[in-house]
């Protein structure tokens, strides 16, 4: 791909060093490392920057973990992606 190419699938370790080398650059384009998230964690979030926090949002509304993951920090944020948490109460469904 390109320079902010993710580590090999499975390698979360090497994938949160990935996230703390970025997170350290001075703030710029994300567009790179947008692209990079989205190739790796597409099929699960959708993903997207603000000015001030990484915000992901699961693909499946009735999915068992947290739907929605905000994080100001790159490093944070890719943890999350990799391990999120258990959702808190299931989703009500439409009757």
């Amino acid at each position: 791909m390109n320079a902010v190419s993710l580590p090999d699938p499975g390698d979360t370790v090497a994938l949160r060093e990935w996230a703390h080398v970025i997170d350290m650059a001075p703030p710029g384009d994300h567009a790179l490392v947008l692209d990079a998230l989205r190739e790796w964690f597409g099929d699960r979030y959708s993903i997207r920057k603000t000015p001030c926090l990484w915000w992901a949002t699961h693909v499946d509304p009735y999915a068992a973990v947290e739907p929605t993951i905000l994080e100001p920090s790159l490093v944070r944020f890719v943890a999350k992606l990799t391990a999120p948490d258990r959702r808190i109460a299931p989703p009500r469904r439409a009757s």
